[in-house]
């Protein structure tokens, strides 16, 4: 062995555990179905905060967008917004079901679900089919969008935090 393969630092780059790509997908799912509701996005990251592996801050902008539109397009765009993480996790990897993401799915559907129920009191009607609408235009805007997720995925795998301003020009670029 020579001097030179002694003293020689090798530089190795963190591992990233299935889970946090996951999760990256995931938030990054939120964050561009949320930019194609014309939300505007705060922040997006992978840092755990509490139970949460993550999150994307938009919630306050619901809240604005909600007094500037009528209260169905508003929780709707909400629902698509709660429905494209996990959509975006179970894109990304279909074995996440399997591997502990039923609780998210489920957990999804309850979110979805308060949503819908809401909706259902601005209308005093029942639509049954409205959860399946809300999942299957999740699903087409993941499909129409899904390289601006991987895009979003992978920055925030790189600096696991994105300012909003950064977010959407990653997504909109």
């Amino acid at each position: 062995m020579n001097e030179l393969s002694r003293t020689r630092i090798v530089r190795r780059l963190p591992r990233i555990s299935e889970k946090q790509k996951r999760t990256a997908h995931h938030v990054a799912g939120h964050a561009v179905v949320a930019w194609a509701q014309g939300v505007t996005l705060r922040e997006i990251s992978i840092v755990p905060v509490g139970k949460t592996a993550g999150h994307a801050d938009i919630a306050q902008d619901l809240e604005v967008m909600m007094h500037h539109i009528d209260e169905r397009t508003a929780l709707k765009a909400k629902l698509l917004i709660t429905c494209a993480g996990m959509r975006a996790e179970l894109r990304f990897n279909p074995k996440a079901a399997v591997r502990g993401g039923l609780v998210g799915i489920y957990q999804e559907v309850i979110d979805s679900w308060a949503l819908v129920r809401r909706i259902n009191e601005t209308r005093n009607e029942l639509p049954l089919c409205f959860l399946d609408d809300a999942i299957a235009e999740t699903n087409a805007l993941l499909e129409a969008y899904w390289s601006r997720v991987e895009r979003l995925a992978e920055a925030l795998l790189k600096h696991k935090t994105v300012s909003g301003t950064d977010a959407t020009a990653i997504i909109g670029g």
